[in-house]
C-alpha cells in the first residue's frame, strides 16, 4: 500500500507563502481563465449560501469551500439523481453497489460516507438505523431547486457527522413565486426500460405559499453484481475474478410532498411533509472467486430473491420572528425523520425501523449594520434523539447541544467567523468543537480564504448494539474526532469571465471506527465495530475553473488530489488519489443548447470479504473515464425537449469491487412549465 508523508495540520508559513506567490503570479496573467468554485455561473453577489454560517450569507463572504448547484447545472451534467450532481464537485468521490437505488457512498475530502452530514429542507436525514450515512442512490432530482456542498470540518455549526462537510438539498418551496399558480411537469424514458414522471404545483398569494410535488421512477436496471468479467491481483498475490452475473435488478420509487407556509415579512410559519416509498432489488454480494475456480456457485447471485422495501417520512414545523437583516431574528423548528426498511434474501427476512427527532431554537443578533463592517452573533440550542427498533431490540441515543457563532463581514469582501459548540451526550463523554474561518480580498482579482476546526462523529446505533447475528454491537466505542483545515485562493480576470480556485486541505482523525471479524460466544465468526488506535491522515488540494470562452461557449473543470493513510500507513479504501471532471456547454442559438462532460477517476485501493477466511482482502482497482453528451431544444417558454447519452464510449468499470456500473445508455425527456 502507498504511504504518504504526514503534513502538519497547522498551515505552515511556507505553504501560505507559496499560495500567495502563486496568486500574485497568476493574477498578472489576466487572460487566464478562473472560477467561482465553483460551478455556478451566476455573479458572486447573486449567490447566497445557507450552510457556511448559521445565517444566510453571500458566497464571496465565506471562509470555507462551498459549491452551489442549480437545475441549470443538473441539465448540463446529464444528471438523473442527486448522486450524479455531487460527484462533479471538487473533493467529492462516490461509489455505488450497482445501478439506481443500490447502496451509495460519498467520500468528501477522504472522509467516510457517514462523516458527511446530509440535510434535506432543513431536516437532518443521516440514517441512525443503518451505517449513519445517507443513501443518495435513491434520491431523485425532479423537485430539487438547489444543492449546497460545504467542505471541511463543520461540527461547530452542525454537530455530529459533519467531519467531511455538509450537503444541503432544497426542494421547491413556492415562497418566492410571483403568482398564485405555477406548474412544472417532467416526463422521460430511456435504456433499461427506465421511465420517470414528475409534477410540481406551487404558488404564492399574499403572505401564503404552497408547493405540492409527486414523483414516480421505475427501471429494470442493471445487475447489481457485475455482469462483465474483471481480472485483478489481490494484495496476497492471488489472481481473482469478479463478475459473471446474469440477471437485472429492478428499482422503483414514488414520492410525494406538500409544503404550506405563511410569510408576513416579520414573522412566518411553515409545515413540510414528505413521503418516499422505494422497492429495490439487489444481489447477495459480489461474485468474486479465485482464477481457475470451476466450482464457484453462481446461483448465490439471486438466491432468495433479495430486495429491500423502504418507507421514509420527513416532517418539519418551523417558525420565525424578525427578518434575517433585522437587529433581532429568532427561529424555532421541530423535525422528525423515520426510515422503515424490510429486507428479504437468502438469509431470511429482517426489519429495521429508525427515526431521528430534532428540536432547535436560534437567536441572531445583528449590529453595526450601517458601517463598512457588519457584525452578528448567533446562539443555537438543539435537542436530538436517534432511535432504532430492529433485531436487537429498541435502542436510542439522545444529545443536548448549545452553540454560538460570531460573524464579521466587511464591504471589501473581508470576513471572519468563530464558532463553538458543546454537546451533552447521554452515552459518551461531553465534547466541545470549534471552527474559525476567514477571507481576505487582496485586490479586485485575488481573494484568500482559510478555515480550521474540529469535527465529531458519534458511533451509530448499529455500531453500539449490533444488527442481527451478522454484526454484534460494541458498547465500548468512542466517537471519532478530527482536526482539519484549509487554505485557498480565488483568482478572477478583470472582465469577470474567468475564475480559478486553488484550495489545500488537511485532516487528522482520532479513534476512527472500522469493522473486524471476531468469534462470538459460540465460536461462530461475526463482525463488530472497533476504534482504530492512532491517527488517520488525509491531505490534498482542489483546483477548479469556470469560464466563458465566448458569449456562447462556457467551460468548467476541476481536479482533486487526495492522499490518505490509516495509522498503519495503508491508503484508505475507495479514495482515488487523482480525480478530475470537465464540462463544456454550447448555446447554439436561442432554442438549442448542447453540452458534453467527462469524468476521470484514478486508481484506488478497495477490499472485499473472503468468505473462506472471514478476512478482508485488499485489491487495487484501475482508473476509468466516462464521457457523456446531451442536448436540449426549447420549443417555447413552456416546452423543452432533451436527450442525454451517457457513457458514450461504453467504458466497463467497477467503482466498488464486484458491483456493476451502467454501460452506454440513453434518456429522452420533456419538461413543461406554466
Amino acid at each position: 500500500m502507498q504511504k504518504i508523508i504526514p503534513l502538519d495540520l497547522v498551515l505552515s508559513l511556507s505553504t501560505l507563502t507559496t499560495l500567495t506567490l502563486t496568486a500574485v503570479t497568476l493574477t498578472a496573467v489576466t487572460a487566464l481563465p478562473a472560477t467561482a468554485d465553483e460551478t455556478n455561473p451566476q455573479q458572486l453577489d447573486d449567490i447566497y449560501v445557507t450552510t457556511a454560517y448559521k445565517a444566510p450569507a453571500q458566497w464571496d463572504n465565506t471562509g470555507s469551500s462551498v459549491t452551489v448547484l442549480t437545475p441549470e447545472d443538473f441539465d448540463q451534467l446529464n444528471a438523473v439523481d442527486v448522486l450524479d450532481v455531487i460527484k462533479s464537485v471538487p473533493g467529492v468521490s462516490i461509489t455505488q453497489s450497482g445501478g439506481r437505488g443500490t447502496l451509495s457512498s460519498v467520500f468528501m475530502r477522504g472522509a467516510d460516507s457517514d462523516q458527511t452530514l446530509v440535510i434535506i429542507d432543513g431536516i437532518k436525514v443521516n440514517n441512525p438505523g443503518a451505517n449513519g450515512a445517507y443513501n443518495f442512490g435513491t434520491l431523485s432530482l425532479n423537485d430539487v431547486e438547489r444543492i449546497e456542498v460545504l467542505r471541511g470540518e463543520q461540527s461547530a455549526l452542525w454537530g455530529s457527522e459533519a467531519i467531511g462537510g455538509v450537503i444541503s438539498i432544497q426542494t421547491t418551496t413556492g415562497k418566492n413565486a410571483d403568482k398564485p399558480f405555477n406548474a412544472k411537469v417532467k416526463l422521460g424514458g430511456g435504456s433499461n426500460a427506465t421511465a420517470e414522471s414528475n409534477v410540481s404545483l406551487y404558488g404564492k398569494e399574499g403572505a401564503f405559499y404552497y408547493a405540492i410535488n409527486a414523483n414516480k421512477t421505475r427501471t429494470n436496471g442493471i445487475s447489481a453484481a457485475s455482469e462483465n468479467t474483471f481480472h485483478y491481483t489481490n494484495d496476497q498475490g492471488t489472481q481473482i475474478i469478479s463478475g459473471g452475473a446474469s440477471e437485472d435488478d429492478s428499482y422503483q420509487s414514488g414520492s410525494g410532498s406538500i409544503r404550506l407556509g405563511a410569510d408576513f415579512e416579520r414573522a412566518g410559519i411553515e409545515v413540510l411533509m414528505r413521503h418516499t416509498s422505494i422497492t429495490s432489488h439487489y444481489d447477495n454480494g459480489p461474485l468474486i472467486r479465485e482464477a481457475g475456480d470451476t466450482n464457484f456457485d453462481f446461483s448465490q447471485e439471486n438466491d432468495g430473491n433479495p430486495s429491500t422495501k423502504t418507507n421514509e417520512n420527513l416532517i418539519k414545523l418551523e417558525g420565525f420572528v424578525g427578518n434575517p437583516d433585522d437587529r433581532i431574528h429568532q427561529r424555532a423548528y421541530i423535525s422528525h425523520m423515520s426510515n422503515n426498511s424490510y429486507f428479504s434474501g437468502r438469509f431470511g427476512d429482517s426489519i429495521n425501523n429508525a427515526d431521528k427527532r430534532n428540536l432547535g431554537y436560534q437567536l441572531d443578533v445583528n449590529f453595526d449594520q450601517d458601517g463598512a463592517a457588519e457584525q452578528a452573533i448567533s446562539a443555537y440550542l438543539e435537542y436530538t434523539k436517534d432511535k432504532m427498533d430492529g433485531f436487537n431490540g429498541n435502542n436510542s441515543l439522545s444529545q443536548n447541544s448549545a452553540a454560538v457563532e460570531y460573524r464579521w463581514f466587511h464591504d471589501n469582501d473581508h470576513a471572519f467567523s468563530a464558532g463553538l459548540r458543546y454537546d451533552d451526550n447521554d452515552l459518551f463523554k461531553d465534547d466541545t468543537t470549534f471552527r474559525l474561518a476567514g477571507g481576505f480580498r487582496i485586490n479586485d482579482l485575488t481573494r484568500l480564504h482559510a478555515s480550521i476546526g474540529t469535527g465529531i462523529k458519534n458511533p451509530t446505533l448499529i455500531d453500539l448494539y449490533g444488527f442481527g447475528g451478522g454484526f454484534q454491537g460494541n458498547p465500548n466505542l468512542k466517537p471519532e474526532k478530527s482536526l482539519g483545515g484549509e487554505l485557498g485562493v480565488t483568482l478572477t480576470t478583470t472582465d469577470d469571465r474567468h475564475r480559478v480556485n486553488f484550495t489545500y486541505f488537511n485532516r487528522r482523525l482520532d479513534d476512527a471506527i472500522s469493522a473486524r471479524s471476531v468469534q462470538d460466544a459460540n465460536g461462530d465468526f461475526t463482525r463488530e465495530a472497533f476504534n482504530i488506535d492512532g491517527k488517520t491522515r488525509v491531505d490534498g488540494f482542489e483546483a477548479g475553473y469556470q469560464g466563458e470562452l465566448t458569449d456562447k461557449l462556457t467551460l468548467s473543470a476541476n481536479y482533486t488530489y487526495t492522499n490518505s493513510e490509516d495509522p498503519d500507513g495503508n491508503a484508505l479504501i475507495r479514495r482515488p488519489k487523482h480525480q478530475a471532471s470537465s464540462g463544456l456547454n454550447y448555446q447554439i442559438n436561442d432554442q438549442w443548447q448542447a453540452h458534453a462532460d467527462v469524468t476521470h477517476v484514478g486508481k484506488r485501493d478497495d477490499a472485499y470479504f473472503d468468505n473462506n477466511t472471514f478476512q478482508q482482502v485488499g485489491v487495487e482497482l484501475p482508473s476509468y473515464t466516462v464521457f457523456n453528451l446531451g442536448t436540449r431544444y426549447t420549443l417555447n417558454k413552456h416546452h423543452t425537449l432533451y436527450l442525454n447519452a451517457n457513457n458514450i464510449f461504453d467504458e466497463n468499470y467497477e467503482n466498488t469491487i464486484g458491483f456493476g456500473q451502467p454501460e452506454r445508455n440513453f434518456f429522452i425527456g420533456y419538461q413543461g412549465q406554466w
